[in-house]
């Protein structure tokens, strides 16, 4: 197993060291233990133990801390953190987090999806069990960087999935059956996020901000100032579990996971989602023509000014760098300090958000093309024209590098209207790989595509469907809703999409 350091969470992960014997660490994470060694001690979160994970029943080696078949370590939490339990790669073993009182917090098997939950500051135990008939090592890691800051480590923190802005969620295999509806008071045209607890996020026009269940329960609203162009906006989850939603009738309002506020900023309309940065800047644009970044408190860090309304979401680079495009054709990259890194003048109004890439590269969208952009040098090249059909929102990318985007065009296939395409491109070779026509009406959709861990792109039409579409170009299924689509698909943990509609409701697709 290759134990992987996560950016912005914690890792508990079950290793095999070999029957009988031990194996080089993959990833040495702080100090290994064995178990002999731990009587008294608290480990930190960059520790591993060594374990004689002995089969119920078996003998129990000289020092062994724990009885057969179960052992258990304690861990100390200096402060709130959001914690990731992978499914062990072992086979037939179980993994849990335990609160002091005894109860199981969290508990993953052998071959389940990763499992998130946020903890409060204290003492917990981590507990492996052997659930099979072999006696063997297992080495427990816990391993990851300082939990200060950046996104919540949940299926759908943010608009489009991470602060990349990828779009590419965490689960697969929705088939396109109703798992559940959740009605507002008025029309959902922003983006569901979705927590680490399976919790969906969502504003409506009504000038309420839900928080919705697992099982599509409401568990409270908020309310929010309400405007005609009210809530078009995705909010963001951070580490902590805080809450940042913003309004189409201006600023940014911080809520506690229960609901309850803790700070408000004021500004203009925040008409596209926001990003939390890797170190902790919560960015976003208004249509005060500036793009804020501000810190954890709700204080300001720093404002830059740009050429018109900012309408979509900041990409927020490792380094904690923000690219952002304005409704006056301007692209702008900003340092993590606020200043100017260089800014790319254009005179077509962009509306879609800038993607980041692998290599230092980003996609800009303008009118019918896609730009490749050098993030440090700002020099571009045009990548692809679809001839005259306009890219109105953005592109996802799939785990194999292909860019799935959605264009709007004169309908030729069935005599009149427009037509949706959704175009799959080669990433490498900027080539085709297919185009669906998937529908729509006489107005463009602000619906950007999702794309699933097995490259299934979703995306809603202003015909209310939301259709998803295989990686080869066909149409997997097709889900109807009572009004157009204009909210961004959000994608769970076990692949449930969840989409808002214009006729008031809230799905979640499975």
């Amino acid at each position: 197993m290759k134990l992987t350091n996560l950016r912005f969470g914690w890792l508990l992960g079950i290793a095999v060291c070999g029957c009988g014997g031990r194996t080089t660490p993959v990833q040495r994470a702080g100090s290994e233990f064995s178990e002999d060694q731990l009587r008294g001690q608290i480990l930190g979160f960059q520790d591993q133990v060594v374990a004689h994970l002995e089969a119920a029943g078996d003998y129990t080696p000289t020092g062994d801390t724990g009885t057969p078949g179960v052992d258990e370590w304690e861990i100390a939490l200096p402060r709130s953190e959001s914690i990731v339990l992978a499914g062990p790669t072992l086979p037939e073993a179980e993994l849990s987090v335990v609160a002091a009182s005894g109860q199981a917090l969290a508990t993953v098997r052998s071959g389940d999806a990763n499992k998130a939950l946020a903890l409060e500051p204290g003492r917990y135990r981590v507990r492996i069990r052997n659930l099979g008939t072999e006696t063997r090592y297992a080495r427990v890691a816990l391993v990851g960087g300082a939990l200060e800051a950046g996104l919540a480590t949940a299926p759908w923190p943010q608009f489009h999935a991470n602060a990349s802005l990828t779009g590419l969620g965490t689960g697969s295999g929705a088939a396109g059956r109703l798992k559940w509806s959740f009605r507002t008071g008025g029309a959902i045209v922003g983006s569901p996020i979705v927590g680490p607890d399976g919790t969906v996020y969502v504003a409506s026009t009504d000038g309420q901000f839900y928080a919705i269940d697992s099982k599509g329960t409401k568990k409270w609203s908020v309310p929010l100032p309400k405007s005609n162009n009210n809530l078009a906006v995705a909010a963001a989850i951070g580490s902590d579990g805080t809450i940042y939603a913003g309004s189409g009738a201006g600023g940014v309002l911080a809520l506690h996971p229960d609901g309850t506020r803790k700070w408000t900023f004021a500004c203009g309309a925040v008409n596209g989602g926001i990003t939390i940065g890797p170190d902790g800047a919560i960015t976003f644009g208004s249509a005060d023509q500036n793009v804020r970044a501000l810190n954890r408190d709700g204080t300001l860090r720093w404002s830059y000014p740009t050429e018109g309304d900012v309408p979509g979401c900041p990409a927020v680079g490792s380094d904690g760098a923000v690219y952002v495009v304005s409704a006056g054709g301007n692209g702008y990259a900003i340092n993590a300090d606020g200043s100017e890194r260089w800014t790319e003048v254009n005179n077509s109004p962009r509306f879609a958000s800038p993607v980041l890439l692998a290599n230092a590269q980003m996609i800009w969208v303008t009118g019918d093309s896609l730009y490749n952009e050098n993030v440090f040098s700002g020099q571009f090249q045009n990548w692809f024209e679809t001839g005259g059909y306009p890219i109105w929102t953005t592109p996802a990318i799939d785990r194999l590098g292909n860019i799935g985007f959605v264009a709007v065009g004169p309908n030729g296939y069935s005599g009149g209207g427009t037509a949706i395409d959704l175009y799959s491109l080669n990433g490498g070779s900027v080539q085709p790989n297919w185009t669906t026509v998937i529908g729509g009406n006489s107005q463009p959709s602000t619906s950007s595509p999702a794309v699933d861990t097995a490259g299934v792109f979703t995306v809603g039409t202003t015909s209310g469907n939301l259709v998803a579409v295989n990686p080869d170009g066909s149409t997997k299924w097709t889900f109807a809703t009572q009004g157009p689509i204009l909210s961004s698909p959000a994608i769970g943990h076990d692949g449930t999409i969840f989409v808002g509609s214009t006729d008031g409701f809230l799905y979640a697709i499975e």
